[in-house]
C-alpha cells in the first residue's frame, strides 16, 4: 500500500506538473522521479549542516561500503544457499507449509480470483462494455500531445497511470484500459482485507478473509455491484485504492504522531483529487474529517491542530488546478463542481442483486443499529474495547440510510450512482463484522476446545462463500450489459493495428471510433465514406491513368481502407454508437456490391465472423503491411539464368 500510494501518487501528479508546463515524455518523467528523492536527500543533509560537496562525498561513501559489504557477504550467501541437499529439501517443505497456512496467502490467492473473474468478461469479448470507454481513450491519447486540461479541467489521473503503463510496457492504452478494472479489483479485495483487519486489530484473519471473499466472488448477490464495469478502468474504483488507505495512514499518524506518514497522506490526498473528485470531495475528506472528530482533543490537541492545518493546506492545493482553469477559461467554478459531483454516465443497474437495492439497504440498516445497541452497551459495560468497529458501524448506518426510501434526496445534493462502490465495499466490510461478532459467540460457546472453536470458524466461513455462490448460481462472469459493438470488431481492428504502418491505412467504422484512430491512422464515419468516397476514388483513378513523370503531387487515399460491417440482424451495435445500423449496414453493402462490380477495384473480405465482416480496399500493395513494406526497401535475391544471384 505504500508503494502503492507513494510512487503512484508521485507519477499522477509529476505527469501533471511536466504535462501543463508541456515537457512531458516518459524520458522526463523517469528523471523527475529519479532527482526527488536525490533532492530530499540533499535538504535533509543541509538541515544537518553538511554543504553540496559533502553531500555528494557522503553518497559516494555510502555506495562503496554497501558495494564492498554486497563483496563480503556473497559467499555467506552462496553458502547459505546450497547448504545441506537433505536439509534444505526439509527446509524448504517446512518454509512452504508454513506459508501456504498463512492469511496473507489466501488473501492473495483470493484477490487474484476475483481478477480473474473480472477478467473473463474481456477476454470473451474485446468490444468496450460502455461509451465512457472511448473518452477514456481520447484522454490518454491528447497526453502524448501534451494536453492535460481542455477546455473543461477534468480530472486525468486514470488516464497518466493508463499512460505511462503503455509507455513502459508497449501494450496499446486500448487493452489497458480494457483489463485495468481486473487489476483494481486486485488492489480493492487486499485493501477490504487490510482495512478489516485494521478495524478488528487482527483479533480474527478468518473474518477478513470472509469479506474479501464476498467481494472477490460473490459480489453482485449481496452488494451494488456489476462486473461489467469492474472490468474496464473505473475513475471510481481506482480513486478508492487511494482514498481508502490514506484514510488509514491519516488515523495512524494522528495516534503515533510520526512525519513520515505526512508524505503517504499528502500524496493520496493529491491522486484521489486527480483521479476523481466526487471520491476526493464526497467519500475522503468527510472520513478524514469524521476521524478528527473522533479522537480525544486533550491527549492529541497539539497533533489535532497541526492535521486540521494540513489537511486544509493540501485539499485547498489538489484542488486549485481545478478552480485556476475555470477562471483562466471563465467558467462557472459551482457549475464545474456540480458537473464532477453528478456524473451521467455513471449509471445503477444491479440484476443479480438479492433483492430491490432500497429494500436491502433498510435491512443492513437495521442490522447496523442493532450491532450498534450491543456493542455500545459492552462498550459501557466495559466488556469489549471495540471502538474502530462502533466507528465504522456508525459511518455504514449513515451510508446505508442514503440509500433507504427514507433518506430526502430533495434536501440533500448527492449522487448515490457514484456512490455505488464506496457502498457495496462498506457492505463487504460490515458483512465482515457480523460474521466476527458470531465468531466471538462461537468463541463464548467453544472457548475450552480452541481445535473445534477453528474449525466451526473456518467451516462457517467456507460454507457462508458457497451457500452465496450457489445463491447466484455459481461464480458469475458473464457481462450483464449489451455490447457496445459486433463481437469480432475488436479482434479484426487488433490484427490491423499490428500488421500495418501508422497512416498508411485508413478505417471506415461508428464515429466513436475516430477516438481509436487518433495518432494512429486516417478514419471515415459511415455517412462521410458514403458521401464522398466515390468522388475520392473516381479522382484516384483519373491520377492512375496519368504517366509517373505527369502525376502530381496531390492528396491520394490511403493503401487500404478497411470497412467495418455487421452482419443481421444488425441488433450488436448500442444505440447511441450508431443510430439505425440496419439502414446503415444495408446502404454500406450495396455500396460494397457497386464498388466490386467496377474495373480495376480490388476488394477483399479480410475478416468474417458469426457477428462481423470486414472488408478490405487495397488501393496499393505492399504499402501497407510492415512484411510488404519491407520487401519493397530490400527486395528478395532473384536468381538468373546463368546462376548469379542479382
Amino acid at each position: 500500500m505504500y508503494s502503492w500510494i507513494g510512487l503512484g501518487g508521485l507519477i499522477i501528479i509529476d505527469v501533471m506538473v511536466l504535462t501543463v508546463l508541456g515537457l512531458y515524455d516518459f524520458i522526463s518523467l523517469f528523471v523527475t522521479l529519479l532527482l526527488i528523492p536525490f533532492l530530499v536527500y540533499l535538504f535533509k543533509k543541509k538541515r544537518e549542516g553538511l554543504t553540496f560537496s559533502e553531500s555528494i562525498r557522503f553518497i559516494e561513501t555510502s555506495i562503496i561500503q554497501n558495494h564492498v559489504n554486497f563483496i563480503e557477504n556473497t559467499v555467506t550467501i552462496w553458502d547459505r544457499f546450497r547448504g545441506n541437499a537433505s536439509k534444505r529439501g526439509k527446509g524448504f517443505k517446512k518454509s512452504f507449509s508454513k506459508l501456504f497456512w498463512e492469511p496473507y496467502f489466501f488473501a492473495v490467492f483470493i484477490a487474484l480470483s476475483g481478477s480473474i473473474i473480472r477478467i473473463i468478461p474481456a477476454i470473451q469479448n474485446s468490444s468496450p462494455f460502455t461509451r465512457n470507454w472511448y473518452f477514456e481513450l481520447t484522454s490518454v491519447k491528447a497526453l502524448s500531445l501534451q494536453n492535460y486540461f481542455d477546455l473543461i479541467p477534468e480530472p486525468k489521473g486514470l488516464h497518466v497511470l493508463v499512460h505511462v503503463f503503455s509507455t513502459l510496457t508497449q501494450v496499446t492504452p486500448e487493452m489497458i484500459l480494457h483489463i485495468l478494472g481486473a487489476l483494481t479489483s486486485f488492489f480493492l479485495a487486499l485493501i477490504i482485507f487490510w482495512v478489516i483487519n485494521v478495524i478488528t486489530d487482527y483479533r480474527n484473519q478468518i473474518a477478513s478473509l470472509f469479506g474479501m471473499a464476498i467481494y472477490a466472488l460473490t459480489p453482485m448477490l449481496l452488494s451494488p455491484i456489476i462486473l461489467d464495469l469492474e472490468v474496464e478502468a473505473n475513475e471510481i474504483s481506482l480513486s478508492l485504492t487511494f482514498a481508502i488507505p490514506t484514510c488509514i495512514f491519516f488515523l495512524r499518524q494522528i495516534r503515533l504522531d510520526e512525519n513520515s506518514f505526512w508524505f503517504y497522506i499528502v500524496t493520496g490526498l493529491f491522486a484521489t483529487a486527480f483521479i476523481n473528485l466526487f471520491v476526493f470531495i464526497v467519500v475522503l475528506l468527510p472520513i478524514l474529517v469524521l476521524g478528527l472528530l473522533t479522537l480525544p482533543q486533550k491527549k492529541y490537541s497539539s497533533s489535532l491542530l497541526r492535521a486540521v492545518l494540513y489537511l486544509i493546506i493540501s485539499s485547498v492545493l489538489a484542488l486549485s488546478p481545478y478552480i485556476i482553469v475555470c477562471l483562466i477559461n471563465g467558467i462557472s467554478i459551482g457549475d464545474f463542481f456540480q458537473q464532477e459531483l453528478f456524473d451521467t454516465l455513471v449509471f445503477s443497474y444491479f440484476p443479480n442483486l438479492i433483492t430491490y437495492l432500497d429494500q436491502l439497504s433498510v435491512y443492513y440498516l437495521i442490522g447496523a443499529i442493532l450491532m450498534i445497541f450491543i456493542n455500545s452497551v459492552l462498550l459501557f459495560l466495559k466488556k469489549v474495547d471495540h471502538k474502530k468497529e462502533l466507528v465504522f458501524l456508525l459511518l455504514f448506518a449513515l451510508i446505508a440510510y442514503i440509500y433507504t426510501p427514507y433518506f430526502p434526496f430533495s434536501y440533500v445534493i448527492i449522487d448515490p450512482d457514484q456512490l455505488n462502490m464506496f457502498y457495496a465495499l462498506t457492505i463487504v466490510v460490515f458483512l465482515a463484522l457480523v460474521f466476527l461478532n458470531l465468531s466471538r459467540l462461537f468463541y463464548f460457546i467453544f472457548k475450552k476446545s480452541s481445535k473445534l472453536y477453528t474449525l466451526i470458524n473456518t467451516g462457517s466461513a467456507i460454507a457462508l462463500i458457497s451457500t452465496f455462490i450457489f445463491m447466484q448460481q455459481g461464480v458469475l462472469v458473464s457481462r450483464a450489459l449489451p455490447e457496445t459493438l459486433p463481437n469480432g470488431f475488436f479482434e479484426a481492428y487488433y490484427d490491423i493495428v499490428g500488421d500495418r504502418i501508422p497512416y498508411t491505412y485508413a478505417t471506415v467504422g461508428p464515429e466513436l471510433d475516430r477516438q481509436l484512430a487518433l495518432n494512429r491512422h486516417f478514419f471515415m464515419n459511415y455517412e462521410f465514406f458514403l458521401d464522398n468516397y466515390g468522388v475520392i476514388d473516381s479522382l484516384y483513378q483519373q491520377y492512375l491513368s496519368l504517366p509517373k513523370d505527369l502525376r502530381g503531387e496531390d492528396d491520394i487515399p490511403p493503401a487500404s481502407i478497411f470497412l467495418f460491417l455487421e452482419k443481421p440482424p444488425y441488433s450488436s451495435i448500442q444505440q447511441g454508437i450508431l443510430y439505425n445500423s440496419q439502414s446503415t449496414m444495408n446502404d454500406m453493402l450495396q455500396w460494397i456490391s457497386v464498388f466490386e462490380s467496377l474495373e480495376g477495384r480490388n476488394i477483399k473480405v479480410y475478416y468474417e465472423s458469426e457477428d462481423a465482416i470486414i472488408y478490405e480496399i487495397v488501393n496499393r500493395e505492399n504499402e501497407s503491411k510492415v512484411g510488404g513494406v519491407l520487401r519493397n526497401v530490400f527486395p528478395a535475391k532473384e536468381e538468373r539464368s546463368d546462376g548469379i544471384l542479382d
